[in-house]
């Protein structure tokens, strides 16, 4: 049986008289979804290519609680990547079909992926 993943984002901001509420659902949908996850990762202190489970469409990286260890999102070794949360979690979406995913990171650190 097919599993299907939706994910949603709501964003609340209250204060000084001001109060919006932002909901963008669903975020990331996908009928035929991997259903992977949350999957542990044990990454290197160095590039790592992750392979992406087929049919995915996205992914959330959650780091460990208080990490201050430096993650790049790299698509191959040698390029200069792009910096994202230490320890908060990060959400990726990508087109059907993509392969590899390539993470940087610091120091050696277990990472937890949820595949969409």
């Amino acid at each position: 049986m097919a599993k299907t993943s939706s994910t949603s984002l709501t964003t609340s901001v209250q204060g000084h008289g001001l109060q919006e509420l932002y909901s963008l659902a669903p975020m990331i949908s996908n009928q035929a979804s991997p259903g992977a996850g949350p999957l542990d990762y044990a990454l290197l202190g160095a590039f790592n290519s992750i392979v992406v489970p087929p049919g995915a469409v996205g992914v959330i990286i959650k780091p460990p609680t208080g990490s201050v260890v430096t993650k790049l999102l790299k698509g191959i070794t040698g390029d200069r990547g792009f910096a994202i949360s230490a320890n908060s979690p990060t959400v990726l979406s990508f087109p059907p079909g993509a392969t590899v995913m390539g993470l940087t990171l610091s120091a050696p650190e277990t990472v937890s992926l949820h595949w969409l």
